[in-house]
């Protein structure tokens, strides 16, 4: 929330989030910096040693491309070898993904009620992005409400278990990007791909 959504067309209003993607930690803080319209930072080399770091054991450590289990670990070995204590622990609210998601939660009921005054020209997207949008039309207030519960529920939930910790640890993604022609295979290859590169940033998204 740092940095304005103004001028970003929302998917949902509830998730949305504005912020760098860069291949190392200093472009990621100058270009944040500018999205923030703040002043570039120094970065501080704060060290690893004594950080108390929680790897969620369950399905978002699981079924990992074998390229990015080894540069997981790896990642892991080194922040043990500077010193982190890293645990590894379940998380029980990171397992129940399917309720948070269920009719396209948050992002499919929010996307509805932004692309619903152009439903007359919905043959003039992209199909499979006409599915998604469709897919929360019949999602009422009152279940609106209650994943607006859940969220607070699960918020909670969450805190508690990191509260002893600095922060937890999981791989962005499960898999290494696919290929446009692995993922325009078929609506089946699509979808399937989609939820899996989402598996594991949808919980955290869900934080928000």
């Amino acid at each position: 929330q740092r940095v304005p959504r103004d001028g970003a067309f929302p998917l949902s209003f509830a998730l949305d989030s504005i912020g760098p993607l860069a291949n190392s930690v200093g472009c990621c803080a100058a270009y944040d910096s500018i999205l923030a319209a703040e002043p570039p930072h120094a970065l501080a080399n704060l060290g690893a040693k004594g950080l108390r770091l929680l790897v969620p054991a369950g399905s978002l450590v699981e079924d990992l491309d074998d390229e990015v289990a080894r540069a997981f670990e790896a990642s892991l070995s080194r922040l043990g070898a500077a010193g982190a204590v890293i645990s590894r622990l379940p998380v029980p609210a990171f397992e129940r993904q399917a309720e948070y998601f269920r009719s396209g939660g948050f992002a499919g009921a929010e996307a509805y009620a932004i692309h619903r005054r152009w439903m007359d020209r919905i043959s003039e997207y992209d199909p499979r992005i006409g599915k998604r949008i469709n897919l929360a039309k019949d999602l009422s207030a009152a279940d609106y409400v209650d994943l607006l519960r859940l969220r607070q529920s699960y918020i909670a939930e969450v805190a508690a278990v990191l509260a002893p910790f600095d922060a937890f640890l999981m791989p962005t993604t499960p898999c290494v990007a696919p290929t446009i022609r692995e993922v325009d295979a078929s609506d089946e290859a699509y979808f399937r791909w989609n939820m899996r590169i989402l598996r594991n940033v949808g919980v955290v998204n869900f934080l928000r």
